[in-house]
């Protein structure tokens, strides 16, 4: 069975690299897009995702109030949180909120995949940018 990913970003163009990136990996599936936060929720509640990759900083709902909202609605789903900002600013939040995992936007590209299979398998991945600033 093919796992479900909700993909939530403003970005049209982030969402386009990160259906990319995903492409090859036949057993996953991002089923769901959503530009802002509330939108996320609502898919998450009416479908039930294993993963929603949320960037941090979005219209109408942020990302970590709407990663909130889909741990109490859908316990069983991994939180990978994604942003193009410095991870100090927020990562106690990302944590705090149930989030499992953390990519920054810089790295995605080599640290997307990584963060995709830990978090199907029920694991953490938090990485950090260390090649300068977001």
């Amino acid at each position: 069975m093919r796992k479900q990913i909700l993909l939530a970003d403003d970005n049209a163009e982030f969402r386009k690299q990160v259906k990319a990136l995903l492409a090859d990996r036949h057993e996953w599936d991002i089923y769901a897009e959503a530009a802002d936060g509330a939108e996320a929720v609502a898919i998450a509640k009416a479908s039930y995702p294993n993963l929603a990759i949320l960037d941090i900083s979005m219209p109408i709902q942020n990302g970590i109030v709407a990663g909130q909202q889909i741990v109490k609605a859908c316990p069983q789903a991994s939180l990978l949180a994604v942003s193009a900002y410095e991870p100090e600013m927020f990562i106690g939040d990302v944590i705090e909120s149930g989030f499992h995992g953390f990519v920054a936007k810089a790295a995605i590209t080599t640290e997307l995949i990584p963060a995709v299979e830990n978090l199907l398998r029920g694991d953490t991945y938090f990485r950090f940018s260390r090649a300068g600033r977001l």
